[in-house]
């Protein structure tokens, strides 16, 4: 697999990334440009990782490419992009069997750097404590004064290690984590305009958080965008933060989102109110954005809760 795939699959990355590119210079949306560079990024790197590993990261990768670009728009950057992305999860079609036991290897290939880590700071340790023991009682304050810096230099990375947290609860969240970053660019509630007496939908309109903003010439749905990325980003930092603190900003992602829905709710009933002279009806209805950023706190908080539990038995 490598043979074959070592440079074919890095070279459609590269393909991914001017795409990328593609969508940034010609005004496309941030979120899709985005996430298409980070996607890239992440193919190219699969080339540095064991072939099991490749085979579940560039499946995944090209999932994801491809469900992110049923949002856009068609262009020549669409094409570019879709082409690559399906391309790489064509090139995974032949190892199905592989994929049918989930991401063993991956899990795997995390393990064994954490227990080389672990070996390599145990090592270190040991060959401190041997020069301690080895040296002379006149050269103790030399021997003290020697290891210092490399204990120094290895406690971060340690304790780096240490907090770490490469498990389901972690991993997930940090994954949905940026999910829920992303779904900040996309649109987030529906205004529909009804007609009472037919009750048909005479114009439908969709609306971002910044777009709502600017409709209803308000700055708490541009704040709002502003508390939702910056959650999602924390959210992104699961792995290394406490249990506590990634339940807690998850619990904050998701008060702010009910608060942004009840808010434009409200907002946009107020904004087309004059319209119920004419018999028309306001229908406000959550959009994709607001839908995946709710369910990716939702997840969050599940994964959160169960690992707490599971850390206190």
């Amino acid at each position: 697999m490598r043979t074959q795939e070592e440079y074919v699959v890095p070279g459609l990355g590269v393909v991914l990334l001017l795409a990328a590119i593609g969508f940034a210079t010609g005004y496309g949306a941030v979120w899709l440009w985005a996430l298409l560079g980070l996607l890239a990024l992440g193919t190219i790197g699969t080339y540095f990782v064991p072939s099991g590993v490749q085979i579940e990261l560039r499946a995944g990768i090209a999932a994801l490419g491809l469900l992110a670009l049923v949002i856009a728009t068609g262009s020549l950057s669409f094409w570019l992009a879709l082409l690559s992305l399906g391309t790489i999860g064509a090139l995974q079609v032949r190892h199905a069997g592989a994929l049918r036991q989930g991401p063993r290897h991956t899990i795997e290939w995390v393990r064994t750097l954490r227990g080389q880590a672990a070996e390599g700071a145990g090592q270190a340790s040991a060959a401190a404590e041997a020069a301690d023991a080895s040296s002379a009682p006149a050269a103790t304050e030399a021997a003290d004064a020697s290891p210092a810096p490399a204990a120094a230099a290895a406690s971060p990375a340690n304790g780096l290690q240490q907090r770490l947290r490469l498990n389901v609860a972690g991993i997930g969240s940090s994954v949905l984590g940026l999910f829920a970053a992303v779904s900040v660019f996309l649109p987030w509630v529906t205004v529909m305009l009804v007609q009472e007496r037919s009750n048909e939908a005479e114009e439908t309109f969709q609306y971002a958080l910044r777009g709502a903003g600017q409709q209803l010439e308000a700055s708490l749905p541009t704040l709002l965008l502003v508390v939702l990325l910056a959650t999602g980003v924390a959210g992104m930092a699961s792995v290394v933060l406490p249990r506590a603190a990634a339940l807690i900003v998850a619990l904050v992602g998701l008060a702010a989102v009910f608060f942004s829905y009840i808010y434009l709710f409200n907002a946009f009933a107020e904004e087309f109110a004059e319209l119920v002279v004419f018999g028309v009806a306001t229908i406000t209805a959550p959009h994709i954005g607001l839908l995946l950023a709710g369910l990716c706190y939702v997840i969050i908080v599940v994964l959160q809760l169960c690992d707490l539990r599971r850390r206190s038995a």
